[in-house]
Order: structure tokens, then C-alpha cells, then sequence
């Protein structure tokens, strides 16, 4: 239930006590919903930020909540939201189950909602309940929710509704034709499913469509949202729609600025005289602001918009300065910050990170506009991008470093620069800030990284961009098996950058079609190029490679040397990843022939396994190649090595290390029980997944734990009470792919 109000709550919020008029849009999507004659299946919805798209949403959403009856099944999916992911259809239908599950609590269809969610997310017991197959496709899923919804006593409907759709988009165009893709899934097998697409951006997909462009509020409208807002006096509010116009986010900020004492009927007309839309919507918030109390988030909250995330190290580091504030407050001021819930919004840290906002986005592109058009504050934009820059700069993360490429990017500097920062993993990160006013050269490079805008053709991309499209091309097709179309593609420009990415893929392009001595020249001749630019990193990861190669010739010589100097480079870098890597395929290659590749086996494997036991785990999160080669390839079973990957992975939905096979984990539980303590350890896992603690059951306690993705958890516990056990051992090892 707290997750139904987590989804139903920010609807409220959005449209307070105040939402009024967009009578006709109502109209159009209530016609939609009921299917009325004339309605299509897709009906979608632009607008600019603040113009009320999801406040619209939320209205119909809330009446449908609000009914006297069982309301009709709908579903609200948010792509701002990091569980929404638009590139997996598996998971979009886990979801959609779930929010149906919770809708209906109480009502005996919501069991089968929640087996469905459990298939989606891969629980084969599950699957077998519903007649499904392992891992079935998103089709066979959606068949399921069919059958489902039909048993609900009620005509067959579903409203599900997509927001903020320009997050999937900035994702690029794979990303967002697989989403369309699933929803063409969704509306074929589901005939009465209606869907809402809403957004910032053009949606060019589903063209036989309804469309609801979004504008300003009519003037009754405007006067009647100011009058719930606490404008009292007619008059003053028709003067401040003369000034501000009927935007409703303008309106909701003069509002605030006018409750607060920051703005009055005097200067109203004068505040605004001669501004933008845009421009009335900063001033206003510059205002209100000005109407905090603490001195120290207020000198923090204008010039900070300047960066995305707020954390200690950036108060103290980049911001102080700027802001007149005391480096040393840093830790204090970050831990008020939460507190002013219409400036941030929580974030992701990382890991060397003790905790993270972000500032609201719809503000931060106002705002980073008007500044950017500012003399006054142009040499305080350089100044907060170049320490932001330093601040993140060599930090190894995902986060870090899409942060330091975005001040990059902010600062127009040098395309080199950029290229040198650039991995697909920050793509959605940098996809989130599309919209802000990039300058011309930076907006270029970055779109063609997102996949967006129109490709130029690729002879005429200035190499280091042609080596991008390569990539992405090359990797497209090795997804779809198209190895040959994969070569033929880096076959199209002999050159590569020292420390190209495409040398190690080109690398394994031709393992895979099996020609080892063609892919070792490949690996040669990059080594030569990056030993000679010193990109230390790139030598590492084709000395690896190498060492791979000497295993599909079966050379001992040639592991040996490139194996160990990658273990010499891991070393200088300090990175025990490769250095496992290195450990790795060393053992490998005695286990493939240890009359060939020498006969040290189980000292290596033990140097391996201690190897891992010390990584730590948000390092080894970043790596999940190497956990799944310890146990698929190498066979390593420990009780240290499985309590190292489910502590680490398990927990985590979207894993795929540890299988979610509530039959197998339900017979481990059975074993477990037969032990000394046994059933005390099921009932505190029971109790952990929501289940009495009295009379626990394997087969419930198992289904939940998947569920409610608690599988590292049940894992660990079990290992550590029982993990000498040779049974229990070999049964966990069981659920390990």
C-alpha cells in the first residue's frame, strides 16, 4: 500500500486544491478513456514544461480513483522515474501488473496480477502457474494480463498512461522503437487498452492518433486558479494575468511570490514590464527565493541551479566560494537541503558520495537560460563549470564522470575533450538535460551520441565521431547476429584514435567468426598505438584480450606474457577488476589444459578466489562479468564466493547472476528447515518478505522473496548459517546461472 501512495500522492500534489479549467482536454481524454465513438487507441499529449501536462494527467487519474465503484484498471508509468525503463518490455509489463495488483488489493484478481508481475520479472514458479514458460516473451505476458483483466466482473478495459515520454526519447531512436514496439504488443493483444503518450517533444510515433497540444489557461480559468491559489481580490488578479499572462506555472509562481510578501500590487506591472514568458517565470522564482528564510540556502539556491547535483563535496568545493558560504558549513547545509521540497528532488550518490539532490529540472532550464543571457552572471557560469569541473575530474564513477562531461559540454570545450570522457553508460544521464541551452558545437556531439537529430552520412563525420557511429552500428548488429555486417562496418576506415574502442570490439568481431590470427594483428597493432599515447587503460584491456586469443590458440606463451602484463598494469592503475580478469584467464587456461598451461590450479584459484573476497562491492556492482565468470566458467563454489555475489547482486531487481527459480530456492528453504535453528532462520526470512513468522512456508517465503527482489538477503543468511553444510552448499550453488 505505501507504494499505491507513492504513485497516487505526487498526483495530488501536482494538482493541489487549485487545478482549473482545460475543460475541452478533459473532455477529449474522457472520451478516450470510455472508448467513445470517433476515439483512437494512442491519444498524445505536448506541451512546454509548466504548462500542466501531468496536473491533466493526475485530474482524470484522481477521478478514476475517487469513483464509488471498483475503479476501471489503469496504470500511470513515469520515464523520469530510474524503474521505468523504456528498453525493457519484460520489465514495462512487471510494472504494469504490479500497479494493477495494487489497485485491486482485496479484490481476488490481484493474486494473478502479482503472479504475472513475478513471471515478468522471471520467477519460473510463477510462470508455471500461469501456463507460461520460462522466460516467456512479452507477448505471451501480455496474453496473460488478458486473461486476468477479463475475470475482473467488469466490461474489459485498461488506461495506461505514459509521462514525461521525451525521457525515453533522449534515450535515442532504438531505445524508443523498442518502446514503441511494445506498446503496438500491448494494443494488439489487448483490444480494449487505450494508451496516453505524454510529453515535452514532438511524438512522431503512432500518427493516426489524438493530439492535445497544451497552451496557456483561458482567462476564467486563470482568474479561478489565482482565486484557489489565495488571490482574493478580483482585481489584482486580473492585473496579474495582464502582466504575467495564464501560464499556469507563471501563475503558480506569482502566487507563492505574493503569499510570501515578495511581491505586491504596487510593483506587479513593473516586475514584469517588458519580460518573457521565460523571463517572468525566473524573476518570480528569483522572488520566492528571496522569501527563505535561511540565508545559506537562499545565496545556495540561485547560482547553484548552475550545477545538476548537490552534494557536501559540491557546496564546499564549488559553490562556497560564489555563494558566501563557509567550505566548512558544507555537511550542515547539505543535510537542510531536503527540507525545501520545491527546490530537490533526492538523487542517486555515488559511491564515494555520502548523498545526493538534484535541483527540480523544470526550474534548473529556466533559470540556466535567463543566466546564460545575463552579463552579470557569465563569469560566474565559467567560474561554477570549471570548478565543477575539477571537483569531478579522475573519479571513476558513472555519475562523477557524467558530471564533469556536462560542465564539459556546458563550457564548450574542446571536442577531444569530450571524446576522451565519453562511454554509452552516461547516455541517459546526459539524455536528462537535453532540453538546457547547450552551446551550438557541444549540442552537435552530444546528439549524435544520443541518437538524435538527423545523421549526417558517415564519410563526411570527423573521425572521432565516425568512431562513435562505428560503435553503434557495429554493436546494433552484433545484437541481431549480424557478424559479417558487424566487420564490414569497421571496415569501413582503417584509422583508429590510440585507445579506440574499436580495436577490442573489432577484436572480438573476429574471434567470434574465428580468425584468431587476423584479431591478434588487430590487438597488435592497437597495443602499438596506445603503448605509444600512453592510454594505459586501453593497453590493459588489450592485453586481456590477447591473453584470450592465446587461449583459442592454446599458446602458453602468449598467455603468460599478456596475462601478466595486464596483471602489471591492474597493479599501477590500483584496479583489482583487472587484475581479476587477468587471475581469470589464467585459470581458465588451466582448467582447459593443465598439461599446456601449467598445473598450478588450485593455488590459482585460491589466489582468485581471495582476489574477489577483497573487491569491494559497489566496485564489483560495475563489473557483473566477472562474478558471472567465477561461477559459470571457473566453477568456483565457495561459500566466500557466493556470499560475495548475493550480497552484492541479489538484491537488485534487474540482476541476472542468481536465477529468481522459486522452485529451487523453495527446496533449499525446505533443506534449511530440516537443520538445527532452521525453522527460526525461515521465520525471520518470512517475516522479511511480509509473511507471519508462525508456521513459515518454503513455497511462500520463496515466491515473496523473488518478489519483493529480497533474494541477496534469503541468500546470505543461509550461507552464513549453513554454508559448510555440502548439501546446503551445492543446492545454493544451484541457483547461481
Amino acid at each position: 500500500m505505501v507504494e499505491r501512495f507513492d504513485t497516487i500522492e505526487p498526483l495530488r500534489r501536482l494538482i493541489g486544491t487549485h487545478f482549473r479549467g482545460r475543460y475541452e482536454e478533459l473532455h477529449v481524454l474522457r472520451k478516450h478513456l470510455h472508448r467513445e465513438e470517433g476515439s483512437k487507441r494512442v491519444l498524445k499529449i505536448s506541451g512546454i514544461g509548466g504548462s500542466g501536462k501531468s496536473a491533466l494527467l493526475g485530474k482524470l487519474l484522481l477521478e478514476l480513483e475517487q469513483s464509488d465503484e471498483r475503479p476501471s484498471p489503469w496504470v500511470y508509468l513515469d520515464f523520469d522515474h530510474p524503474e521505468v525503463q523504456p528498453s525493457n518490455p519484460a520489465r514495462l509489463i512487471e510494472l504494469i501488473a504490479r500497479r494493477l495488483g495494487l489497485l485491486y488489493v482485496g479484490h481476488p484478481s490481484s493474486r494473478f496480477f502479482y503472479e504475472i508481475e513475478s513471471a515478468s520479472a522471471g520467477d519460473p514458479m510463477e510462470s508455471f502457474r500461469l501456463g507460461l514458460p520460462r522466460g516467456a516473451p512479452p507477448s505471451e505476458l501480455i496474453q496473460a494480463l488478458d486473461r486476468v483483466i477479463r475475470r475482473l466482473q467488469m466490461e474489459p478495459s485498461l488506461l495506461i498512461v505514459f509521462d514525461t515520454f521525451e525521457q525515453a526519447q533522449m534515450q535515442g531512436r532504438a531505445v524508443t522503437s523498442q518502446l514503441t514496439e511494445t506498446i503496438e504488443q500491448i494494443l494488439s493483444a489487448l483490444p480494449y487498452a487505450q494508451i496516453v503518450l505524454s510529453g515535452r517533444a514532438v511524438i512522431e510515433a503512432f500518427p493516426d492518433s489524438t493530439r492535445i497540444e497544451l497552451g496557456d489557461l483561458d482567462n476564467e480559468s486563470a482568474d479561478s486558479a489565482l482565486e484557489a491559489l489565495g488571490i482574493k481580490e478580483q482585481s489584482f488578479r486580473a492585473r496579474i494575468t495582464r502582466a504575467i499572462g495564464t501560464n499556469p506555472l507563471s501563475l503558480t509562481l506569482a502566487a507563492a511570490a505574493i503569499k510570501s510578501g515578495q511581491l505586491t500590487q504596487d510593483d506587479v506591472e513593473v516586475f514584469i514590464a517588458g519580460a518573457s514568458g521565460l523571463e517572468i517565470q525566473g524573476r518570480l522564482y528569483t522572488r520566492i527565493l528571496g522569501h527563505i528564510s535561511d540565508g545559506e540556502v537562499r545565496r545556495l539556491a540561485h547560482p547553484g541551479l548552475i550545477v545538476r547535483r548537490m552534494t557536501p563535496g559540491v557546496i564546499r568545493n564549488v559553490l562556497a566560494k560564489v555563494c558566501e558560504i563557509n567550505p566548512d558549513d558544507a555537511e550542515r547545509l547539505f543535510e537542510r537541503l531536503p527540507d525545501h521540497v520545491a527546490l530537490f528532488e533526492h538523487d542517486d550518490a555515488a559511491p564515494d558520495e555520502k548523498g545526493a539532490l538534484r535541483h527540480r529540472q523544470d526550474i534548473r532550464e529556466i533559470m540556466i537560460q535567463l543566466m546564460m543571457r545575463d552579463p552579470i552572471w557569465m563569469d560566474h557560469l565559467s567560474e561554477i563549470h570549471t570548478k565543477a569541473i575539477e571537483h569531478y575530474q579522475g573519479r571513476p564513477y558513472a555519475i562523477t564522470r557524467a558530471e564533469e562531461l556536462y560542465h564539459r559540454l556546458m563550457r564548450d570545450d574542446e571536442l577531444e575533450e569530450l571524446d576522451a570522457l565519453w562511454s554509452q553508460d552516461l547516455a541517459a544521464s546526459l539524455g536528462r538535460s537535453w532540453l538546457e541551452p547547450f552551446p551550438e558545437r557541444a549540442r552537435a556531439w552530444l546528439a549524435l551520441r544520443l541518437g538524435r537529430g538527423d545523421l549526417r552520412a558517415p564519410e563526411e563525420l570527423r573521425h572521432a565521431d565516425w568512431e562513435f557511429y562505428a560503435l553503434r552500428e557495429t554493436l546494433s548488429h552484433l545484437r541481431a547476429g549480424e557478424t559479417d555486417r558487424a566487420l564490414s562496418v569497421l571496415a569501413q576506415r582503417s584509422e583508429r584514435v590510440p585507445g579506440s574502442p574499436l580495436v577490442p570490439l573489432e577484436v572480438d568481431v573476429l574471434r567470434r567468426l574465428e580468425r584468431p590470427m587476423e584479431a591478434l594483428a588487430v590487438c597488435r597493432a592497437g597495443l602499438a598505438r596506445a603503448q605509444s599515447a600512453e592510454k594505459l587503460q586501453s593497453v590493459l584491456v588489450l592485453h586481456l584480450r590477447a591473453a584470450e586469443i592465446g587461449l583459442d590458440l592454446m599458446d602458453n606463451e602468449l598467455l603468460q606474457h599478456h596475462a601478466g602484463q595486464a596483471r602489471r598494469i591492474a597493479n599501477a592503475l590500483q584496479s583489482p577488476l583487472d587484475e581479476l580478469r587477468a587471475l581469470q584467464v589464467l585459470a581458465r587456461g588451466e582448467l582447459m589444459d593443465p598439461k599446456l598451461f601449467g598445473d598450478s590450479k588450485q593455488e590459482r584459484l585460491l589466489d582468485l578466489e581471495r582476489a574477489f573476497a577483497q573487491v569491494q562491492p559497489e566496485m564489483l556492482l560495475q563489473a557483473p562479468d566477472i562474478a558471472e565468470r567465477m561461477v559459470k566458467s571457473l566453477r568456483l563454489f565457495s561459500k566466500n564466493v557466493l556470499m560475495k555475489i548475493a550480497t552484492t547482486f541479489g538484491n537488485h531487481p534487474d540482476q541476472t547472476l542468481i536465477r529468481a527459480d522459486a522452485f529451487l530456492l523453495a527446496e533449499l528453504l525446505t533443506d534449511v528447515e530440516r537443520k538445527n535453528g532452521g525453522v527460526a532462520l525461515l521465520s525471520n526470512l518470512a517475516a522479511a518478505v511480509g509473511l507471519s513468522k508462525t508456521n513459515p512456508n518454503s513455497e511462500e517465503i520463496a515466491s515473496n522473496t523473488i518478489r519483493f527482489s529480497r533474494l541477496g538477503d534469503a541468500l546470505t543468511a543461509v550461507l552464513d548459517a549453513y554454508g559448510d553444510d555440502d548439501r546446503i552448499l551445492t543446492n545454493t550453488a544451484n541457483l547461481f546461472l
